[in-house]
């Protein structure tokens, strides 16, 4: 994803990731949840497969699978391997949940309403450089 969607964009993917990571900590303290780490790796899967929903991706490097579907796969395998335990899919549905509304702030919301309310500060802008975050075509 930073290799194309964010290709010289430094401060927006930064932000991205920021804002990944404050939504995840504002839910995961409801459910009581220690590690975020999976919630944080759901989120950008989710809003990779929702970005390059053609994409074609292997699980575990021999099953084919479209990228629209992985963050579902992926959920499904981990309550498979965890035992059928229902906490570990909590976990991985907050990231979910947390990646499907950075999704639809950043790429949905812009279209509807013409302009992009998340967009970087200027500040961190002027810290990266790179191209100006206006020149984003893939919105």
């Amino acid at each position: 994803m930073e290799e194309h969607f964010y290709f010289n964009q430094t401060a927006l993917f930064v932000y991205t990731i920021f804002k990944v990571c404050l939504l995840v900590m504002v839910i995961s303290p409801a459910l009581m949840f220690p590690f975020l780490s999976s919630c944080f790796t759901f989120a950008m899967l989710y809003i990779y497969s929702r970005r390059y929903p053609d994409e074609q991706l292997l699980i575990y490097g021999i099953i084919p699978a479209k990228a629209s579907y992985m963050p579902y796969i992926i959920l499904g395998l981990s309550f498979v391997i965890s035992g059928n335990d229902i906490s570990a899919i909590m976990l991985d549905g907050v990231g979910i949940l947390a990646g499907h509304i950075v999704w639809y702030l950043s790429d949905v919301l812009p279209v509807i309403i013409g302009f992009d309310p998340t967009l970087p500060p200027a500040k961190l802008r002027r810290l990266f450089g790179g191209v100006a975050v206006a020149e984003n075509a893939a919105h």
